[in-house]
């Protein structure tokens, strides 16, 4: 049913809400901080799909959204 309102399905669609909210919060929280904020609690778990929606590690997109 939720595959069918959305056109998508809910682990993707769960991951593009965390991902999104990984983005604001890794301007100023520590990444392991941001993972357990997103809802994953290791780190390798919430890097891996950051990486394939982003397609760059949550420390490479927190030196580039950096202002400098």
């Amino acid at each position: 049913m939720f595959k069918k309102e959305l056109q998508v399905t809910f682990t993707k669609y769960l991951t593009e809400k965390r991902t999104k909210r990984a983005c604001e919060l890794l301007r100023n929280c520590p990444i392991g901080e941001v993972a357990e904020r997103t809802g994953c609690r290791d780190l390798f778990y919430f890097a891996k799909p950051f990486k394939k929606q982003m397609g760059c590690t949550p420390s490479e997109y927190r030196n580039d959204a950096r202002p400098g």
